[in-house]
């Protein structure tokens, strides 16, 4: 046979030997498995689950997150570049919705190894998930990644047979001698988040606490409070579970924030990157169980008139229900910072807390303290913003009669 037909006989052959997968563009929509997140909406969804991958090779191209779900795991991979993908999940494993977020200076070649055991040669940390994905990319230059890990409450409490405290979850490399932790959170919808550039062997371990930091240097968070490092990361979605009387600030990359409650207190919280604020503090007295949603946005949501003179931050808290409360918010004004970025002259003494009452701005009786914060009492939530009044011209006397 003549050397090109031979050529042709084995390029179908091997057509012929690998699968061919169609994606499929679905809307946003609840995951079918119970227990897992939603997949995104306008996703390419790969159907895989009658496989376990082995070697499971796969072509990422740049335009929408894809996910793949197998049988024992669901990877969504997403990526500035083109990446080629050589994917495996040992039988054992039940990793749940993995999410792989890569900002590349240039195309990629990359092995994921998903496990129940450590790497070979590495032993596994005594407060470890037991899963392991080890990544290897054939090349490391310009390579910016995030990691996400949908945790499960209820599958890890049967596989672990104890609790599981999200709080104390921090996703850790190999650093070849020991599991390191780095700074991770839970975010909104679920799922463990870290940013890196090593794509190396990755675990979650639970640490015996959250890893605290020292306090900020900032008027108005005392120097014994627990304080939490999150300078890596604009909060979106940030969720806690803050316990009753144990105050906590949260340094964000644009943010200080300090809470604290009388009884636990589930917080989710969001800035848009364009809020920078050195402290804002949110104190609540309440009896039952609440959770709040808390957005900071330098601009008033949709639907809520802009108010003038405002100091270009809006605070939208939204309560899970309407129970009694009490709370006090504030605010560190800080004079010059404040006229840099409005452009002109403040007067601190003239600022005051609003809150919109659905149809106007609402002043509520505020008072710089001592640390210079501005602070207001309050029995409800809803979106508040800070106001300068104006200063208010005195009519002029008549010249007296001759």
């Amino acid at each position: 046979m003549e050397r090109s037909k031979i050529i042709a006989v084995l390029s179908f052959a091997i057509l012929l030997t690998i699968p061919i997968f169609s994606p499929t563009l679905v809307q946003a929509k609840k995951a079918d498995t119970l227990g897992m997140p939603d997949i995104p909406g306008t996703a390419q969804r790969f159907n895989l689950t009658d496989l376990a991958p082995h070697a499971f090779m796969h072509s990422f191209s740049v335009g929408s997150p894809q996910v793949l779900s197998f049988r024992n795991m669901t990877m969504q991979i997403n990526a500035n570049r083109n990446v080629a993908l050589n994917i495996t999940g040992d039988p054992g494993l039940q990793l749940g919705y993995f999410d792989l977020d890569l900002n590349l200076s240039s195309s990629l070649s990359l092995k994921v190894h998903a496990g129940v055991e450590p790497p070979k040669g590495v032993p596994g940390p005594g407060d470890g998930i037991h899963k392991y994905i080890e990544i290897e990319p054939n090349s490391t230059e310009g390579v910016r990644a995030t990691l996400r890990l949908y945790i499960d409450h209820d599958t890890l409490r049967t596989e672990l047979g104890r609790h599981v405290e999200t709080q104390r979850l921090r996703w850790s490399f190999w650093n070849g001698t020991d599991w390191e932790p780095v700074g991770s959170w839970m975010d909104g919808d679920g799922f463990l988040v870290c940013k890196t550039s090593r794509l190396l062997s990755w675990t979650v371990r639970e640490l015996r606490s959250p890893p605290t930091a020292p306090a900020p240097n900032v008027p108005g968070i005392p120097a014994r409070v627990r304080a939490y490092n999150y300078t890596m990361v604009t909060p979106e979605g940030f969720t806690w579970t803050l316990r009753e009387r144990r105050g906590a600030v949260f340094s964000f990359r644009n943010a200080n924030m300090m809470f604290n409650s009388t009884r636990n207190m589930e917080l989710n919280v969001s800035a848009d990157a364009a809020v920078v604020q050195r402290l804002f503090r949110l104190e609540v007295r309440h009896e039952d169980p609440l959770r709040l949603n808390i957005r900071l946005q330098a601009h008033p949501p949709e639907g809520i008139q802009a108010v003038n003179k405002s100091l270009g931050i809006y605070f939208e808290i939204e309560p899970n229900s309407t129970v009694p409360l009490r709370a006090r918010l504030g605010l560190l004004i800080e004079e010059e910072a404040l006229e840099a970025r409005l452009g002109r002259p403040v007067d601190p003494q003239r600022i005051a807390w609003n809150w919109w009452d659905g149809s106007e701005w609402q002043e509520v009786e505020s008072y710089l303290d001592e640390d210079n914060v501005l602070n207001a009492e309050t029995d409800h939530f809803s979106t508040w913003t800070l106001v300068e009044a104006d200063i208010e011209e005195l009519a002029a006397e008549p010249e007296p009669e001759p």
